[in-house]
C-alpha cells in the first residue's frame, strides 16, 4: 500500500502563495484585456459628439429671432471621418428652428436658427438636437430655451389677471 505524504505547515504556506500569486496574474490579466480594449475603441472605433457653444440655457423672447452655435466634433483618437445630419426634434409650439449648414464633417460649426413667434408659450421648454451619421451612429443633445414674454405682453398679461 502506498501512503500519502504528509504536507507539512510551511507547504501549505507555499501552497498560499502560490494560489495568491495565480489570482493577482489572473486580475492583472483582466485589467489588462480591459484598457487594451478601451484602447482598441478609442483608436479604431471613432465617433462624434454635438457641442453646444452657448451656454445650455438661452433666454429668448416671445416674438424674436435667436442664434445658437453648434459644433460637431470627434470624440475619440481617430478623427470621425463620416458626414453628421443635424436635425431638431421635439420643437415647442410656436417656435420655428433651423439648422444651417445641416451637415457636415467633423469638427464643423453649425448655427440653430430660432424664431420663436408671437403665439409662443412663455416659459422653459426643451429641443432636441440630433446627429445622425451615414454609418447610422446617433447623438442626441437636449437644449433647455426659456421663452420669455416681452415686457409690454407682460404688463399686458398683469391688466389682464
Amino acid at each position: 500500500m502506498i501512503s500519502k505524504p504528509k504536507l507539512r505547515a510551511n507547504d501549505y504556506a507555499k501552497i498560499r502563495i502560490i494560489v495568491i500569486n495565480v489570482f493577482i496574474i489572473i486580475l492583472l490579466a483582466s485589467i489588462s484585456s480591459i484598457f487594451a480594449n478601451y484602447a482598441y475603441m478609442q483608436l479604431f472605433n471613432p465617433d462624434f459628439k454635438i457641442i453646444i457653444l452657448d451656454s445650455n440655457d438661452k433666454d429668448f423672447y416671445v416674438n424674436d429671432t435667436g442664434i445658437i452655435g453648434i459644433q460637431i466634433d470627434s470624440s475619440r483618437f481617430k478623427e470621425y471621418d463620416l458626414p453628421v445630419l443635424l436635425q431638431t426634434w421635439e420643437i415647442p409650439k410656436g417656435l420655428d428652428a433651423k439648422i444651417a449648414p445641416e451637415i457636415g464633417l467633423p469638427r464643423f460649426k453649425s448655427n440653430l436658427i430660432l424664431n420663436i413667434s408671437k403665439d409662443a408659450d412663455p416659459g422653459e421648454k426643451d429641443l432636441i438636437i440630433c446627429g445622425i451619421s451615414s454609418n447610422g451612429k446617433s447623438k442626441y443633445c437636449r437644449l433647455k430655451l426659456n421663452i420669455k414674454p416681452r415686457s409690454n405682453d407682460a404688463l399686458r398679461n398683469l391688466s389682464q389677471n
